[in-house]
């Protein structure tokens, strides 16, 4: 199952502070999905830039 999680349980899953993640998405440099006015992420996307070791992943998946 694609599981989306907010800014805090992202934030726990990647041992960072909420406003961090909330920042490094508003700048497009963690893959994140915006629905609304609200982040969501998803936990394999996050997988996935945590193994590649990605810095910079392009611009954010989606604006819903």
């Amino acid at each position: 199952m694609n599981e989306t999680l907010t800014p805090i349980e992202a934030g726990l899953y990647l041992n960072l502070h909420v406003r961090t993640i909330s920042r490094l998405a508003k700048k497009g440099l963690i893959p994140a999905l915006k629905v609304g006015r609200r982040w969501r992420f998803k936990k394999a996307a996050l997988e996935e830039w945590l193994l590649c070791g990605k810095t910079t992943p392009g611009k954010n998946e989606a604006t819903i």
